[in-house]
Formats: C-alpha cells, structure tokens, sequence
C-alpha cells in the first residue's frame, strides 16, 4: 500500500469513498486505503492506522466544508480533542515525515494555521489540491501525476500477453 486516504465520515466520506476507489482503478487495488478500511469488529483501530501509515508514501486529507467545525455532543470542536481520528491520523503522518496533502472537496477552503491545534499546524503549510465533482477525472488525473513525483508512488502497470513465436499482424487503416 501507498497511499492512505483520511476523511471526516460526517463530512466527505462519499468524495473520499470516490476518490479511494478513482484512486486504486489507476494506482492498483491495494495501494490504496481508504482509513474506512480499517474498521473491522474488535480490531485496534489505533493500532491498523499506525500499521497502515507507517506503509505509506503519501497521505490524503479530504476536506470538505465541515471538516473543521464539526462538534461532538457536547459541541466542542472535535479537532480539538486528542482523541479525535483526523488529528490523530494526521499527527501520525506528520510526525513519520511523509507526504501530507489536503485534497479540497465541495469548495472547501484550506484551514489556516491559527485554525489547527499545535501538532497539526503544518497541514495548513501544505499545498492544498482541489477536487471538483464537475472536473473530477481531470482533477483525479492531476493528483496522480502530482503523486507520482513522490518515490514509491507508481501507476499499475497493464499486463500485456504475447507469444514470442506469434506472427505479427500488419496494422493498417483506410481512410
């Protein structure tokens, strides 16, 4: 696996889900986990997204508008609690100095610094990429190339089958 994709379910989780799967059609299935992956019965949940950032070349954050003013019940800011999984996925990240990007989804905008609690204030330093449901094959497409600059980060390659001993068919096209 190479790339981790982050997301607030109460926020981007269809644009995450898409952008997973856009994702690994073109990177190859299992080089990319969507952090809903790791959700299975009576796992350590902690425990899978260190295992699966520290294979990591890269990490998604999908924003989206509410990403960072969700509240929890008791309406305090959940970015603002320790606990909470964005923060903790990626202080992680940060911390194994591996490619952080914020991916923009429905017109988000990119949070400022004075915005993120102290251990995350260098997300808001990143070069954001914006994901657009009108240009989404474009953006994916621009993303891809952007990561493929990271070392570790390759497209699947196509498998192509051919017999040595084969006769070579001429091409030929009539206009």
């Amino acid at each position: 696996m190479n790339l981790y994709v982050s997301c607030r379910r109460s926020d981007a989780a269809v644009r995450a889900a898409r952008l997973a799967e856009s994702l690994a059609q073109r990177l190859g299935k299992g080089r990319v986990t969507w952090d809903a992956d790791l959700l299975e019965a009576g796992a350590d949940f902690r425990a899978q997204v260190s295992r699966a950032l520290a294979q990591a070349d890269a990490m998604l954050v999908v924003i989206g508008p509410r990403w960072l003013n969700i509240t929890d019940d008791q309406n305090q800011r959940r970015l603002d609690k320790p606990d909470d999984w964005i923060r903790i996925e990626t202080r992680l990240a940060l911390q194994r100095n591996i490619r952080v990007i914020p991916v923009l989804a429905e017109n988000a905008q990119p949070p400022t610094m004075d915005a993120l609690p102290d251990e995350i204030k260098s997300l808001a330093r990143r070069e954001a990429h914006e994901l657009s449901d009108k240009r989404w094959d474009y953006d994916v497409q621009c993303l891809i190339e952007a990561l493929e600059k990271i070392p570790g980060i390759r497209r699947k390659v196509q498998a192509t089958t051919f017999s040595q001993n084969a006769p070579v068919q001429p091409v030929t096209t009539r206009l």
